[in-house]
């Protein structure tokens, strides 16, 4: 009788159990999607007024500008987990963390307040580049201070004091410049010449080379794209209006000269 009652209450435990972690389960999902769109919705805004299409943004679903941030919280979640691991070996401290966040938000906050205008320095293409680590940076300082909350609960410390004074200032600041400097910075790429977007036909052709920039909505955007912000051409098509989509194609010039295009986007008014 002992062994049926005993064999019956481990299941029921181990039913428990799944049943209180569930709920758990589905509070992080929809914070992470909460969090996920509006980190989507910062890329975008950055993105589409870097190219000189604000208005885009407004156009973008809830799960396309989510979509738009899935690099960013990966790489938020695994420099969580890392750090989360690393707390729970004993190899990593609440001093640690915050020191490498801290050093991490500063190079980011150092390369993009140096490339987001390259002063002429640097090649405006890998200033972007720079300016879009810068961005990553970001990232990996804000799962490193998720990893220090960790740490800090580990060791009994109050949250509700420590988080005013120092991650939370940290964490806002890295949510507000991560996605400014990444966006900013893929911004200045695509919209110049030459373009690595992927070149489109339409069924009607209109004079204008046009390069897919994605999804807006339930149609696509294209951009005619300019070293000038200002000389740039958008559209909005519906997919059946494209007849092909391909690599962009490259001038008898450029193709013997890769150097011969050097010109700098100009800044959006």
């Amino acid at each position: 009788m002992t062994d049926e009652t005993t064999a019956t209450r481990e299941p029921l435990r181990a039913a428990s159990g799944l049943l209180e972690t569930l709920p758990r389960l589905a509070s992080s999902v929809i914070g992470i999607t909460a969090v996920a769109y509006v980190i989507g919705w910062r890329l975008s805004s950055v993105y589409y007024t870097g190219l000189g299409a604000p208005w885009v943004a407004h156009l973008l679903t809830v799960q396309q500008m989510s979509a738009s941030a899935s690099w960013f919280v990966f790489v938020i979640v695994c420099a969580t987990v890392f750090a989360t691991v690393g707390v729970i070996s004993g190899q990593a401290t609440a001093r640690g963390l915050v020191r490498w966040s801290t050093i991490l938000f500063v190079i980011g906050s150092v390369l993009y307040s140096m490339f987001n205008d390259t002063f002429g320095f640097v090649n405006w293409q890998h200033g972007a580049l720079f300016e879009s680590f810068g961005g990553i940076l970001f990232a990996i300082s804000i799962g490193l201070s998720l990893g220090e909350l960790v740490a800090l609960a580990a060791d009994g410390r109050s949250l509700v004091t420590y988080l005013p004074h120092w991650v939370g200032p940290l964490l806002v600041a890295a949510l507000f410049q991560g996605p400014q400097a990444f966006a900013g910075g893929v911004a200045k790429v695509d919209g110049s010449v030459p373009s690595h977007l992927p070149a489109v036909t339409l069924v009607t052709p209109d004079g204008h080379q046009w390069m897919m920039i994605g999804p807006a909505g339930d149609q696509l955007l294209l951009i005619s794209p300019s070293n000038d912000v200002r000389a740039r051409v958008f559209r909005l098509v519906a997919p059946s209006m494209i007849a092909a989509i391909g690599t962009p194609p490259r001038s008898d010039a450029e193709a013997s000269n890769p150097n011969s295009v050097k010109g700098h986007p100009e800044p959006h008014p």
